[in-house]
């Protein structure tokens, strides 16, 4: 049976053709002309009877109790048309009838849903359809919020990354409570928590953090605790996130005295600023750590590798470093060296060149592990040296012109 089918010549408005086909489902293989006489034929005249009265959101809600012979009982493409025609009603009310309608639409599409269901992915297209055609702003937030929270149900994170990109710019169109704030970015975070390592589920973490900086709130502590540790366990996991302002947050740095949470942000802050042998030592004054976080060994050493490379070549004045200076910081054998600098060249880590003669690296630029205060110093106290360094060039120019017209007019 298509929807379409019996849509073509039936004048009726938009929302009964959904209840008569709903009743055909119901109806099955009973022949049509015994419909008046079943429960089925009664939805339909319900849902008229309400249309007349002008009762949208209960007429929606009536649709909504048989959702469920949608999705088992109708193709997957009417399934969809008729929930996207119920979609469609949602922005012609009223706000505050609109939120009610949404609200019940958002229900209804992911209850009875979770990882394996076949309809999922419908669920989520009418969830994102809907989300896409609410005209207020509040109404776009709780049904953005659902669409997350039943992404993250259904793992169908991969789905929601389109919904990330803009998210920042929504916030502020939004004007959202900072606790409101505060709950998107979390529920972001959590749609991407099964993938360990997510560049989307640190930044959103590290986002979800931020929010308590600089309020004059008290920071509630042990409420963000485990938000904190998992920020700091996402880097360090991380194969391609090389730079991390974690610990300059006021909420982390009260933390480091934690004596749950304190060995996991000792062991970040080995990471982020000492180098392989520092992270050695620590692993060993601290074993089991790594397992506890459920960390690989071999991918956490791998990345250490990495930054202490970019250190070294961040903290070399001269921008070379000699093979044999990789080869003791890293830790490997001679003939490792140019694979560990090609890998983080591949990474974007740094920009570098390889004098295979000299034996030396030649860096243009490096990744700092973090960029806080320090970093901000260093980088003014750069500018003002390359500033007066140009004007003494301009200086020199405009007294070797001078000279040169001097010596002009003088032949």
């Amino acid at each position: 049976m298509s929807m379409l089918v019996e849509t073509s010549e039936d004048e009726s408005p938009t929302i009964l053709i959904v209840a008569k086909f709903i009743g055909e489902l119901h109806q099955g293989a009973a022949k049509r002309t015994e419909l008046a006489e079943t429960p089925a034929r009664r939805l339909v005249a319900e849902c008229e009877a309400l249309l007349e009265r002008g009762q949208h959101v209960a007429l929606l809600a009536r649709l909504l109790e048989q959702s469920h012979v949608l999705f088992t009982k109708a193709s997957s493409s009417d399934a969809e048309t008729c929930l996207l025609l119920m979609a469609n009603l949602v922005p012609r009310l009223p706000e505050k009838e609109a939120l009610e309608a949404a609200h019940q639409l958002c229900i209804a599409v992911s209850t009875d849903a979770g990882p394996g269901d076949q309809s999922a992915p419908l669920r989520l297209r009418v969830l994102l359809a809907l989300f896409n055609l609410m005209p207020f702003n509040y109404g776009r937030y709780t049904v953005l919020m659902r669409l997350l929270q039943y992404g993250t149900h259904a793992s169908l994170s991969d789905s929601l990354l389109a919904v990330t990109k803009r998210v920042d710019v929504w916030v502020k169109e939004w004007e959202l409570g900072m606790g409101d704030v505060r709950a998107l970015y979390l529920a972001l975070a959590n749609a991407f928590r099964s993938q360990q390592g997510s560049r989307e589920h640190f930044s959103f973490l590290i986002k979800y953090l931020s929010t308590f900086e600089g309020t004059g709130e008290s920071i509630p502590v042990a409420e963000i605790r485990a938000e904190a540790m998992r920020a700091a366990v996402e880097f360090m996991a991380s194969p391609d996130v090389f730079q991390c302002d974690l610990l300059d947050l006021g909420s982390v740095q009260q933390l480091q005295s934690d004596p749950q949470a304190g060995p996991v942000f000792a062991l970040l802050g080995t990471m982020l600023t000492g180098k392989l042998g520092d992270f050695v030592a620590f692993t060993k004054a601290n074993p089991g750590l790594l397992e506890r976080l459920e960390l690989s060994q071999e991918g956490v050493l791998t990345k250490v590798r990495l930054l202490s490379l970019a250190a070294l070549g961040s903290e070399s004045n001269s921008g070379e470093i000699s093979y044999a200076q990789v080869k003791q910081t890293l830790q490997v054998e001679e003939s490792e060296v140019e694979q560990w600098i090609v890998k983080a060249i591949g990474l974007k880590l740094l920009e570098a060149k390889m004098d295979q003669l000299r034996q030396v690296v030649v860096f243009n630029r490096c990744t700092q592990r973090v960029f806080g205060d320090a970093q901000w110093q260093e980088l003014r106290s750069k500018l003002g040296a390359w500033k007066s360094n140009l004007g003494n060039v301009c200086k020199m120019v405009h007294n070797t012109r001078i000279t040169m017209a001097a010596q002009a007019d003088r032949s």
